[in-house]
């Protein structure tokens, strides 16, 4: 099981505790908690753009770029797009199917489906 960060856990519980109320309250708590996840984001481990250092798996870097996807979406907040792009077509593969060999042993078909429907909709297909 994936350890997280005790800071993590505490930038997702102040997203919680925001004045649902008042969207700036909001937008800024989920600023916060995208700051902080996309700080452990590196740009290329071992050669591969689109995913996170160890222990992280491939998936979880799907989840994040799905979500950050949705943050972007929400807020407005466009400052990570680029990366998030980047990320997304590197992961691709050969086949266009987001089944890379550089992910072979913890590549699940689904996972790749999932990704490939969260590019769709990134690009408003």
């Amino acid at each position: 099981m994936t350890q997280v960060p005790g800071y993590v856990l505490v930038l997702i519980l102040n997203t919680c505790l925001a004045d649902s109320f008042r969207p700036d309250s909001v937008r800024s708590a989920a600023r916060t908690v995208a700051a902080g996840v996309m700080g452990y984001y590196t740009g290329d481990v071992n050669g591969a753009i689109g995913i996170f250092p160890d222990p992280y798996y491939w998936w979880e870097a799907g989840a994040v770029w799905g979500a950050m996807v949705d943050y972007w979406y929400l807020t407005g907040d466009d400052q990570y797009n680029d990366v998030v792009s980047e990320a997304l077509q590197s992961q691709v593969g050969p086949n266009a199917n987001y089944m890379p060999p550089n992910q072979t042993r913890t590549l699940v078909r689904i996972i790749g489906g999932l990704r490939s429907l969260r590019f769709l909709l990134t690009i408003g297909v």
